[in-house]
């Protein structure tokens, strides 16, 4: 397709006569009319084109978040070709989220949840983590951009031990790296990483977190090893992913995560597009890929505000 660059410079250049040159932009601007109709129903309020890049207004909370032309599946791709992006499951964090004083977001990515978590827990002291050095990047972008001052961001990945771990990046799909090369695309790019785990990082900041969110593409049963210590003394509620696909090439099977959560005396919830339901076993037929896990007795509240959602 011929851009409005071209259509310039060949008018410009006196190849390409003024009419055809204006009606030729006109035909390009019909794309903008069909965006405006895309977007309604959808969490993204507005595209914003400027010289200084692209960006996404979100509905909810009003977020603004950067939008990079080399980036094939992003964030503001998903939510316009689906609507919206985990949707149930940021109500239920969100939720959470209200009631807490300290948040991890482990896997912080470019801030989705963490501005969110702004937003709605405005109190609440907000720990990001995202080791890789470009996302991080983006990380802080997103948050200067909204004026977020809350987010404590650490470019460091959570793991079972301390120490230094290769990261697999891929600018099509930076919402996958993982460090395991999960996707294997080409083009994929190694980058080390430091880690450190949770039960370190919470003794030496002297935090108790009441909240802990963690998406880190199949690694989160090393983070939940290196998490005993904290969720059996302060017992936050903790969202995961456990997607069968990615434990696999980590060794593991989800339910040994829940196995652990369940010595820990959490119970598991599927968040499905139903709603939460008990779970105390993933099999083949499990659809849901997120869980919350929450303890008896000390989140009976918010589970029951969930169950009204």
């Amino acid at each position: 397709m011929t851009s409005i660059i071209q259509l310039r410079n060949a008018y410009q250049a006196g190849t390409l006569p003024k009419p055809y040159f204006l009606g030729a932009v006109y035909a390009l601007t019909q794309s903008l009319v069909e965006f405006q109709d895309a977007l309604k129903g959808t969490q993204i309020r507005e595209i914003i084109v400027g010289t200084d890049g692209l960006r996404i207004r979100t509905v909810d909370h009003d977020l603004e978040l950067m939008l990079y032309p080399e980036e094939a599946n992003s964030l503001g791709t998903g939510i316009l070709a689906f609507g919206d992006a985990e949707r149930l499951e940021r109500r239920a964090l969100l939720a959470a989220a209200q009631q807490s004083r300290v948040i991890l977001d482990i896997g912080a990515n470019v801030g989705w949840y963490s501005l969110h978590f702004a937003r709605v827990a405005g109190e609440a002291r907000i720990y990001a983590f995202e080791p890789a050095a470009r996302i991080h990047a983006r990380l802080l972008a997103n948050l200067a951009l909204n004026g977020i001052t809350s987010v404590v961001t650490e470019q460091l990945a959570l793991q079972d031990q301390e120490g230094t771990d290769t990261l697999y990046f891929h600018p099509a799909e930076t919402g996958a790296s993982s460090v395991r090369d999960n996707r294997g695309f080409t083009g994929v790019q190694p980058e080390e990483i430091r880690c450190t785990t949770l039960d370190l990082y919470c003794s030496r900041q002297g935090i108790r977190p009441d909240l802990i969110k963690c998406d880190v593409e199949g690694g989160e049963l090393s983070v939940v090893l290196g998490a005993m210590a904290t969720q059996q003394e302060c017992q936050p509620v903790v969202f995961l992913e456990l997607l069968r696909k990615w434990s696999a090439n980590f060794g593991y099977h989800p339910n040994e995560v829940l196995e652990i959560m369940q010595e820990l005396r959490y119970q598991a919830w599927a968040i499905e597009s139903s709603g939460l339901h008990p779970c105390t076993e993933i099999t083949g037929d499990t659809v849901a890929t997120n869980f919350l896990f929450t303890c008896e007795g000390e989140h009976d509240a918010l589970i029951q505000q969930l169950a009204r959602l």
